[in-house]
């Protein structure tokens, strides 16, 4: 099995958010695509369309761009960041997971259904080859936290050995002495507060992501499909130890296997 998936997102000052994915699979033998676009804010429910079409972004120096005719979009990512180093997350005989935060904070601007909106976006990459089931993940979080200043992106497994594995990255920068909770995330220079939030989607996966793609559905065992996602989105007050508050939008999610 070989999975690439791009996650892609954006919010403007007022929290309308995007959030995009587009990946293409190798199941079986089987070549498939599939992406997903989902759109609301913290005063609407979100929104949300699928495909079997993919549509990855593409690189034009240190921007991104993504069109997709499928969902009447289009979002350029700009950052004068330079791009990150690729990490391993996991490595074993049945393969790895190697995960890339390639804009950990970008000036965007979209396009959507006509709209014209700018704002702050992320965007990563995360490639797989062995079957995801087969990880020792009992419950994953992860989540991104954008202002115009600075950036935070969090990775927390729990294993199903009673282990765990964690990792946060400042700037796309990995940081240490580090606790992940549901309602801050902390390092050694700075605290992020996480505020009240909107429920983007909360679920079990055949009732969510794989409810329009029933061909999808067919291929993965009931363990996939029963795999329960809560998603929100958030505002967050990160405070440094120098004294400095950026405040910006988090999303977040809760993965429980």
């Amino acid at each position: 099995m070989k999975l690439v998936k791009w996650y892609m997102d954006f919010i403007d000052d007022k929290g309308m958010t995007c959030i995009a994915y587009a990946a293409k699979l190798k199941l079986m033998g089987i070549p498939l695509g599939y992406s997903a676009f989902l759109q609301g804010s913290p005063k609407e429910s979100f929104i949300e369309k699928y495909s079997l079409k993919y549509e990855f972004p593409e690189e034009n120096q240190a921007e991104y761009f993504w069109n997709s005719d499928e969902f009447n979009s289009k979002i350029i990512w700009k950052s004068g960041e330079s791009r990150t180093t690729p990490v391993s997350l996991w490595k074993s005989g049945e393969g790895e997971v190697i995960w890339n935060n390639i804009l950990p904070r970008a000036r965007a601007q979209a396009k959507i259904s006509g709209q014209n909106y700018t704002g702050l976006g992320y965007v990563e990459c995360m490639s797989i080859d062995l079957p995801p089931w087969k990880l020792p993940i009992k419950i994953l979080r992860w989540g991104r936290f954008v202002s115009e200043q600075i950036a935070l992106v969090w990775i927390h497994w729990k294993l199903k050995d009673s282990g765990e594995k964690q990792w946060l990255f400042l700037d796309g920068n990995l940081q240490q002495n580090i606790k992940i909770k549901d309602s801050f995330i902390e390092y050694k220079a700075g605290r992020l507060e996480i505020q009240q939030g909107h429920t983007i989607r909360n679920g079990l996966l055949k009732d969510t992501a794989f409810k329009r793609t029933p061909m999808l559905k067919m291929l993965f065992p009931e363990s996939v499909l029963n795999i329960n996602e809560y998603k929100r989105l958030a505002p967050g007050e990160l405070k440094t130890e120098s004294g400095n508050i950026h405040k910006g939008w988090i999303i977040d999610e809760t993965v429980i296997f």
